[in-house]
């Protein structure tokens, strides 16, 4: 692309009544880029190119967190269906498909959301954690249907604003103490304001400065790096405060060696320190005795999955 077409498309827009390859530009919400000016299968070239950040990022998270509970992988995948979504929006810019985009943005706030679920001290109980995922999901289904109704799209902005808020809040409440997760609450914080500050900037500015129009794909980046630091956040906090059983649901069997995987740009000795805190609490579990437990003669506490008793093996003889 040559400058001068970078220059063209800083030019004030005409987005009244822009017909394209995919139909009208019908979307609640319109950005900065011009309509079709970069190629003609692309309403948005530039932004649809930056949303993959999105998908990108998802990947090694979803390979990182194979196989673990649905509490850490359901973020993962939130965030890939986003990435998708918000490629194909800014490619067509037509409603329907613009709500690809902006529902699992809700639902990605619902899935960090869930992250707390049976790990956050307000969430231990089970009617703590029924009430975290039954109100959930009755707010998100409840904004997301008045969403549809009224077509309004401050309430998107507005119930998105809030969920965030929301996880932000059970973040710095749950005062975690290892620093994988402080570093990754922190980074996830940072971020997503950094990111609101570029959305803010190119929403308020575009009439007056159409030369804006790349903030939105600063959005994209740094949005896409706060939610990525704030599921790294929930899989790390899981496992300090459930130990193993936090990230995979089951303790490990018999020889089985302790080893997490570990996200793209956590500082390793960090990770390491996960790791040894998920070892100790093992130790700890082996070490507290069993009521009822007779000096001499075997243990009375239940076997792990797939670890032997063989006091109990003997004692059947």
């Amino acid at each position: 692309m040559s400058f001068a077409h970078l220059l063209a498309l800083a030019a004030p827009m005409r987005e009244t009544n822009v017909v394209g390859y995919w139909g009208p530009v019908d979307s609640l919400h319109t950005f900065c880029e011009q309509k079709y000016a970069t190629h003609p299968m692309f309403a948005e070239f530039y932004n649809s190119f930056g949303s993959w950040v999105y998908v990108f990022a998802s990947i090694p998270g979803l390979y990182a967190t194979k196989g673990m509970v649905w509490q850490v992988t359901c973020g993962w995948w939130s965030l890939f269906v986003v990435g998708v979504g918000s490629v194909a929006f800014h490619a067509t810019m037509r409603y329907q498909v613009e709500l690809l985009d902006e529902i699992p943005m809700l639902l990605l706030i619902a899935c960090a959301l869930q992250g707390f679920h049976g790990s956050h001290p307000l969430t231990r109980s089970l009617r703590d954690r029924a009430v975290l995922l039954k109100g959930t999901l009755v707010v998100l289904g409840g904004l997301t249907a008045l969403y549809l109704y009224t077509r309004i799209f401050g309430l998107f902005v507005t119930g998105f604003t809030v969920g965030v808020l929301a996880v932000v809040y059970l973040g710095v409440m749950a005062k975690a103490t290892l620093k994988a997760c402080q570093f990754s609450l922190r980074m996830a914080v940072t971020w997503i304001i950094v990111a609101r500050v570029f959305w803010e900037t190119e929403v308020h500015m575009c009439k007056a400065m159409p030369a804006v129009w790349p903030l939105h794909n600063l959005w994209h980046i740094f949005s896409c790096t706060a939610a990525y630091y704030m599921l790294c956040f929930m899989y790390y906090y899981r496992v300090e405060q459930l130990g193993v059983e936090g990230a995979y649901g089951a303790l490990p069997g018999a020889g089985t060696s302790l080893s997490l995987p570990k996200p793209a740009f956590i500082p390793a000795g960090w990770h390491q320190d996960v790791e040894a805190a998920a070892r100790n609490r093992l130790t700890k579990q082996d070490a507290v005795p069993t009521e009822g437990k007779v000096k001499g003669r075997g243990s009375s506490s239940p076997a792990r999955p797939g670890r032997s008793t063989r006091s109990g093996a003997a004692a059947s003889k």
